[in-house]
């Protein structure tokens, strides 16, 4: 059977004549038309997809790059919001200091700990000099 054939079983489901006032350009017209509203919404979802993915893509390797402060013109705390970025902030020296504690001494964990609170002012100083 090909495609278009109808099997005998549902030939008694398929009317002889066409219903009154059918028009298969109309018929076509209409399956047109809803196909290229598919396609163009299906397209716009794809680029807004894409665009999130590219903002997410940018936010990481902002992040991964050690926190400079922007990745191609943007700011971490626009991508993570400032109590996030405090938060993995944190979290980093807490795994630092984590470290520190299995292999080093106690004088390596003062010292993270000042390095890393000296990064925290200066990054506040930055910001309140830009205001």
């Amino acid at each position: 059977m090909k495609i278009g054939e109808i099997n005998s079983k549902d030939k008694k489901f398929w009317p002889d004549q066409p219903d009154p006032g059918f028009s298969p350009e109309r018929n076509k017209q209409v399956v047109d038309k809803t196909i290229a509203k598919y396609e163009a919404m299906r397209r716009a979802r794809q680029k807004e997809f894409g665009e999130q993915l590219g903002e997410r893509t940018d936010a990481i390797a902002s992040y991964l790059a050690g926190g400079q402060g922007a990745h191609r013109g943007r700011s971490l705390e626009r991508y993570f919001g400032r109590r996030y970025l405090a938060y993995l902030r944190g979290e980093d020296i807490v795994n630092e200091i984590r470290n520190r504690l299995m292999f080093g001494s106690q004088n390596d964990i003062k010292r993270v700990i000042e390095t890393k609170v000296a990064a925290i002012k200066s990054v506040k100083k930055k910001k309140t000099n830009k205001v």
